[in-house]
């Protein structure tokens, strides 16, 4: 029977002391998800085959919007005008015509439903994601089990060749640790507050 595999820790690092591919990639849609200018949720989707890069998005209104005058504090009013970080993944793919066929979406938070039918949607190798705790956006989880389905029932009628990965617990600190480890190896090749 299909189920999610929850991770509570990455796997340590390699023999040349770089970290897990899984541990890297979700940093980097914590860091992506730093674009968006929503005030009260930021998220970041970034998809990979063979460990390279093919796409990226975080939440935000269409390309080419007056950013500037979207009701960003405003529920629910806001929801008319952005679009979550996986589908913004998915679209920026589409208009460089990157095929995302058995990709890896790696995404900074839970995904709701319809952001997990558009990644399934690609047909993905695996679908990886964090779990920081309580959010509020309604996720997958919540919608399928609301409906009266399991989460392992579900997931296997819609995704039986998908691998969905959540990491959470002692995950979250070593993706915050890492994260930090980057600022400082930057500031350190920089020259931090000296080089300005």
């Amino acid at each position: 029977m299909f189920k999610i595999e929850v991770r509570n820790k990455f796997k340590d690092n390699d023999s040349l002391k770089r970290p897990d591919w899984n541990l890297h990639f979700l940093a980097m849609t914590c860091v992506i998800s730093n674009r968006s200018f929503d005030t009260s949720t930021k998220c970041g989707c970034i998809a990979t085959r063979d460990n390279l890069i093919l796409s990226s998005g975080f939440n935000g209104p269409p390309a080419g919007s007056l950013d500037i005058k979207i009701p960003i504090d405003t529920r629910p009013d806001k929801y008319w005008y952005m679009e979550h970080s996986e589908r913004n993944c998915i679209y920026n793919a589409c208009k460089s015509g990157i095929n995302l066929n058995r990709c890896v979406f790696y995404v900074s938070g839970v995904p709701c439903i319809d952001c997990m039918r558009g990644m399934l949607c690609m047909n993905p190798k695996e679908i990886v994601y964090l779990d920081g705790g309580d959010t509020q956006m309604n996720h997958y989880k919540k919608d399928v089990t609301n409906n009266g389905d399991t989460i392992e029932d579900y997931l296997c009628r819609v995704a039986p060749n998908t691998n969905v990965i959540e990491y959470k617990g002692e995950a979250i600190k070593q993706v915050i640790d890492y994260i930090y480890s980057i600022y400082s190896s930057v500031e350190l090749r920089l020259g931090g507050e000296n080089n300005g």
